[in-house]
């Protein structure tokens, strides 16, 4: 799944991808995540790790992408 956040403003992309990700929650998840910038994106990926996800934070073409995978586990 690839959820795109750009044009959002804080927090705005947190709070989009924590709803997508408790409707999933026990499930393994792997979703891409498109932002502005990658202070965003460290934000997101935080969020993720504390969920119980491996994440990794690269830039492309100007854009930030948050990759999330694993297990949400913890849906709080």
């Amino acid at each position: 799944m690839r959820i795109d956040t750009r044009g959002m403003k804080h927090p705005d992309p947190l709070i989009k991808v924590r709803e997508i990700v408790r409707g999933m929650c026990t499930t393994n998840v792997d979703v891409e995540v498109v932002v502005d910038s990658c202070e965003y994106g460290r934000m997101i990926s935080g969020f993720a790790k504390m969920s119980g996800c491996r994440t990794e934070v690269v830039e492309e073409e100007g854009l930030c992408i948050v990759r999330i995978k694993g297990d949400m586990c913890k849906c709080s």
